[in-house]
């Protein structure tokens, strides 16, 4: 009866198994929002997340919303000690190494947050929650991958006491986010763009002709939207009769001197 007592205690002591599940979405203007909700249990007290991208970008440190409950950025009180207090900086990472994520494009990065009481004791944040929208500047598009950080926790990327999440057995990949963030795209500085070479090869054929068609009336030059800015022949900031021309005069006779991208 002692032990069976004992065993009872035990069990009561010890919190139910909460399995938080993460998603992510690609929100079409070069920000990724990741989310996450929790079953019964104990909910998190901190994450620590890997996000892996296809091509070099620059994580724009100071545009993100993260949800207030996560007030701790671990990393950036680790590179800044003796001016830190909570709710300063943001929560980007060095993927390989303890300290702040820094400004120059980067292929990973880790989020790392964590969840402070009124008294500076870790707290449980809540239960679900839209954890955090960030944007990523690059070129073209990318695939982003996320997963979770096992040099700063464990392998459900989430910190408390008895948890475990989907990241466990697969990580989140979204394809295809685009990642330009404004300014003149790449496909505008090609030695042959002028005569619609919109993918950089150094030839007007049936690919650039499938841009220019999308971008036919269906770009304004303050928008991001590529490829159909890449159909804008004279950048210009609209795709119209002149680029057709300009298309047409390559497709017939070429463009002469050209440096593949």
């Amino acid at each position: 009866m002692r032990k069976l007592a004992l065993v009872l205690v035990l069990a009561m002591a010890v919190p139910a198994m909460a399995t938080v599940t993460f998603t992510a979405v690609d929100n079409g203007d070069q920000t990724i929002t990741i989310s996450y909700s929790s079953d019964a249990g104990d909910a998190p007290r901190g994450v620590g997340l890997r996000v892996d991208v296809t091509a070099p970008v620059a994580v724009q440190l100071t545009e993100f919303a993260a949800d207030a409950a996560y007030n701790t950025f671990i990393d950036y009180a680790h590179s800044n000690p003796l001016n830190f207090a909570v709710g300063d900086g943001h929560p980007f990472a060095d993927a390989t190494a303890a300290g702040a994520l820094g400004e120059d494009a980067v292929t990973s990065f880790s989020i790392s947050m964590g969840v402070l009481d009124e008294e500076g004791g870790q707290a449980a944040g809540p239960d679900a929650a839209d954890l955090i929208t960030f944007k990523l500047c690059g070129e073209g598009t990318v695939d982003v991958t996320i997963s979770a950080d096992t040099l700063r926790g464990p392998a459900s990327g989430v910190v408390g006491s008895v948890i475990a999440s989907n990241l466990e057995t697969a990580p989140i990949t979204l394809t295809g986010v685009n990642v330009v963030c404004g300014g003149e795209p790449a496909c505008w500085s090609y030695d042959c763009h002028g005569f619609g070479d919109s993918d950089g090869d150094c030839d007007v054929d049936a690919a650039d002709v499938g841009v220019a068609v999308g971008g036919w009336n269906n770009y304004e030059g303050t928008t991001n939207d590529i490829p159909n800015k890449c159909a804008d022949t004279d950048s210009d900031g609209d795709v119209d009769a002149a680029d057709i021309g300009n298309l047409v005069t390559g497709w017939n006779n070429g463009c002469g001197e050209c440096t593949p991208k």
